[in-house]
């Protein structure tokens, strides 16, 4: 297991495919693990690292990699856990990246892909370096050309490690639902 401290209350935790199984967190398809898998991880990221989501309350996204393992995004949600404790757990599906030269392509692509219906979680993200990143969840598992084969004509695919870059060297502008947020705005 690999902590990566992102901030005072962001942690990233890389896991095997092996630790994603002894913690219980692969499910049958698309079932969400259960609630007391993902709370024995939290409780030793916590002995491990001293980061504390066991009494606060917690945002849990997961995503799986195509070799079986898998990214949890821990995020530490104003309050404490005592009567009000409130957890998403989603297990996401492969997620792919693609870069854009400027915000006009970018939610262009955003366009064609909301008159698709697209529904896939989806970040946009501004990089220091002045290019516009889209993070999308992979609904076409990979293959293309499906329904993101067609942002290859607005931009240019990208390995997943550069999202990780993104989290230290881009500013988030929209999360979770970037397509939907940017496709009005296209010229």
């Amino acid at each position: 297991m690999e902590l990566i401290v992102i901030s005072d209350t962001k942690l990233k935790v890389i896991l095997t495919e092996e630790e994603m199984e002894s913690y219980g967190l692969i499910g049958e398809g698309e079932e969400e693990p259960p609630r007391t898998a993902v709370e024995r991880l939290l409780a030793d990221i916590r002995r491990l690292s001293g980061f504390d989501a066991v009494n606060a309350r917690v945002l849990v996204q997961l995503w799986r990699d195509r070799s079986g393992g898998g990214e949890m995004f821990v995020t530490r949600l104003s309050g404490t856990g005592s009567g009000g404790r409130r957890e998403e757990y989603r297990m996401r599906r492969g997620r792919v990246l693609y870069s854009f030269d400027g915000i006009d392509a970018m939610t262009a692509a955003c366009r064609v892909l909301a008159g698709r219906a697209y529904g896939g979680v989806s970040d946009a993200y501004r990089g220091e370096d002045g290019v516009w990143y889209l993070s999308l969840e992979d609904e076409d598992d990979g293959e293309e050309p499906g329904i993101l084969g067609v942002l290859s004509e607005y931009g240019v695919r990208r390995s997943g490690t550069v999202l990780t870059f993104l989290t230290e060297h881009a500013r988030l502008i929209a999360r979770g639902s970037a397509v939907d947020a940017l496709a009005p705005l296209a010229r």
